[in-house]
């Protein structure tokens, strides 16, 4: 792994830092490596709630659709 990957972050998860939606500290592993870890916010939560209702919706349409089959 070259070392430009290991310290750059997903974008997501670079984008959900800029929002506020997670905060992140470095840390060690129980290997004794260095990592960061990263807690979602009360903001965070909010948002997770807002997107997560919506895929909700379209896995209970889908179950539906599965358990009449």
């Amino acid at each position: 792994m070259s070392s430009k990957l290991k310290r750059a972050p997903l974008p997501c998860v670079t984008t959900m830092l800029i929002k506020g939606w997670v905060t992140a500290k470095w840390g060690t592993t129980a290997g004794n490596r260095s990592a960061r870890y990263y807690q979602l916010t009360p903001a965070g939560r909010k948002q997770l709630t807002l997107e997560m209702t919506p895929c909700e919706r379209v896995i209970g349409a889908i179950t539906h659709v599965i358990e009449a089959v």
